[in-house]
């Protein structure tokens, strides 16, 4: 199962779109944040399961505020441009899979930043349907520059 799943959310570059029927643990650290009621805190140590969670139980997260670091990389998509914050870890080919949620960066007012940077980002979940698929997204709240990087691979285990 677990090879099935890195296999699924590795994706090679694939986008990730939200499934319902696998369940995992739902326990959550929870924070106040000033500025944001109830923020979902990523953290490392948790981030592929964190992840995972958000994807197979996505109901259990849209609308909720979403905060984590990771890469930043846009990649050109369908004529227009697809922002990710993501990180490395086991594919379906060794550890070249990407873990991570696509932003959007709409109203926020800054330029995307180099590809590589490490940034954390806060944003609203929220789903969206593009050629009769539906896709995960963060709505961009906050996005800033870290000066210190985390670990760029990570793993379930």
């Amino acid at each position: 199962m677990i090879f099935a799943l890195s296999f699924i959310l590795s994706g090679c570059e694939a986008r990730v779109g939200s499934v319902s029927d696998v369940s995992f643990d739902n326990a959550s650290e929870m924070v106040q944040a000033e500025d944001y009621n109830d923020v979902f805190v990523i953290e490392e140590r948790f981030f592929v399961f964190r992840m995972w969670d958000i994807m197979f139980n996505s109901d259990d997260y849209l609308g909720r505020t979403i905060k984590y670091e990771g890469m930043f990389r846009t990649t050109e998509w369908d004529g227009g441009y697809l922002h990710k914050v993501y990180r490395f870890t086991d594919g379906c080919c060794g550890p070249d899979g990407i873990i991570g949620l696509e932003i959007r960066l709409d109203g926020v007012g800054i330029e995307p930043f180099s590809n590589g940077a490490w940034v954390e980002v806060i944003g609203i979940l929220e789903e969206f349907v593009e050629n009769s698929h539906t896709f995960l997204r963060l709505e961009v709240i906050s996005i800033i520059e870290m000066d210190e990087r985390g670990a760029e691979f990570v793993t379930a285990g």
